[in-house]
């Protein structure tokens, strides 16, 4: 991951965890971030940025449980589209 920077800002970085991708952004004193091309909205957050990447594996299995315990398919990642 890139250096980390404050003030509301994205780091840059991301963390990739069964085909799901995490963004990293910074907000004072917490780290936090959105997993990446899914539908579904799915956050997590830490006091540190070793913490962020344990609660963004936590949050996709979560979502992966949680879409299993309703019997709902869970979104699959998408590529996003990049211009040539």
């Amino acid at each position: 991951m890139t250096s980390p920077t404050t003030g509301g800002q994205r780091v840059g970085a991301s963390m990739e965890y069964l085909d799901y991708h995490g963004s990293v952004e910074r907000d004072d004193d917490c780290w936090h971030g959105r997993v990446l091309h899914i539908q579904d909205v799915v956050t997590y957050s830490s006091d540190s940025i070793d913490g962020l990447a344990l609660a963004f594996v936590d949050a996709v299995d979560d979502y992966l449980e949680t879409c299993h315990q309703l019997g709902d398919a869970p979104c699959q990642p998408t590529t996003p589209w990049v211009a040539p």
